[in-house]
């Protein structure tokens, strides 16, 4: 019996061949593993697809689409995601903190009160600090 995975990460990937495989791998290498990963091809003429059918791991999924705009690309990824939240990484950002899924799920199971959340969370690195914020709003 497959159960569903806590996260669905997805990246809308249009020619993307220089960071796809960073991005991806930012994700492979977090400490909690309970996700899929639907990288959306929104028609990529560069070697994007080829690169992202290189990894054999069970939790990269390849969805491709014709061109129509990252947008359009979330809302697939959306169509074809399994999880129970839904993640946004776009192909040329990546996750610096191996942690940060597992700080997210925990954050999350801890605040049952959510049964739908938006987390919007960003990494601001300055000189002396790093600033980090994450905002939840209940959807109603």
């Amino acid at each position: 019996m497959h159960t569903k995975p806590f996260f669905s990460v997805i990246i809308p990937a249009y020619n993307c061949e220089e960071y796809i495989s960073s991005s991806i791998k930012s994700i492979l290498k977090q400490t909690e593993n309970d996700f899929e990963i639907l990288v959306v091809d929104d028609g990529s003429t560069d070697k994007t697809a080829e690169i992202v059918n290189d990894f054999v791991s069970p939790s990269v999924v390849l969805v491709r689409t014709p061109n129509s705009g990252v947008s359009h690309a979330r809302n697939i990824g959306i169509q074809h995601a399994s999880g129970r939240f839904i993640l946004f990484l776009d192909a040329d950002d990546h996750y610096s903190d191996i942690n940060s899924l597992k700080c997210l799920k925990e954050s999350l199971i801890a605040d049952a009160s959510f049964p739908e959340v938006l987390i919007f969370g960003f990494s601001v690195r300055g000189i002396e600090r790093v600033e980090k914020m994450m905002i939840r709003c209940c959807i109603n």
